[in-house]
């Protein structure tokens, strides 16, 4: 390991590297490189001790499907892994359910294939993400949580966290802050 870290050394690129020892033949190792998705690192609004770090193209497409949907409100379910110890939420996956209904004023997100993403996600990351928050728009009112997203969380969104934390994301299509979401809050 030592050697293939010096191989690699001096390269600043987002990349694993994974080592496979005697997968070919007893003695054999074998070294392959990936490439890794940009992430964007964000302090959570509520509550500077905690980031979220999401990957790029994710935030792209949320915020993307945000521009889509002009000055009504949409929104979706996030999977992805939290990190007590270095305080820090991963917020790798999103699914957006058919049966969600956004206007002006409001927001209700739906459940139509929640059920199955999550099984799915689970079986695919082998338990490693799970559900940790929502995301919406706010696309014509400010990007903090309104009282109404408050209650929301504490009413219905803390309880079906795994972990009792989470967090809720608020994007306009150029702007996006995130909250977290706790039973102390």
């Amino acid at each position: 390991a030592s050697a293939i870290r010096h191989i690699y050394e001096g390269k600043q690129t987002n990349r694993i590297l994974l080592s496979f020892a005697h997968r070919d033949f007893p003695g054999s190792m074998q070294t392959c490189e990936l490439p890794v998705n940009r992430y964007i690192q964000f302090t959570c609004a509520n509550a500077n001790e905690w980031q979220v770090r999401i990957p790029e193209d994710l935030l792209k497409e949320i915020r993307i499907k945000t521009k889509a949907k002009g000055k009504n409100e949409t929104g979706g379910y996030l999977f992805g892994h939290i990190d007590h110890k270095r305080k820090t939420i991963y917020a790798l996956s999103h699914f957006m359910p058919t049966d969600s209904h956004g206007s002006k004023n409001g927001f209700k997100l739906g459940t139509s294939g929640l059920k199955d993403h999550k099984k799915f996600i689970v079986q695919r990351c082998i338990g490693q993400m799970e559900y940790i928050g929502d995301w919406h728009s706010h696309p014509e009112t400010a990007l903090d949580m309104s009282a109404i997203d408050i209650a929301t969380c504490h009413e219905k969104v803390v309880h079906e966290l795994p972990h009792g934390i989470g967090v809720c994301v608020i994007t306009k299509a150029t702007q996006t802050q995130f909250f977290l979401i706790s039973p102390q809050e």
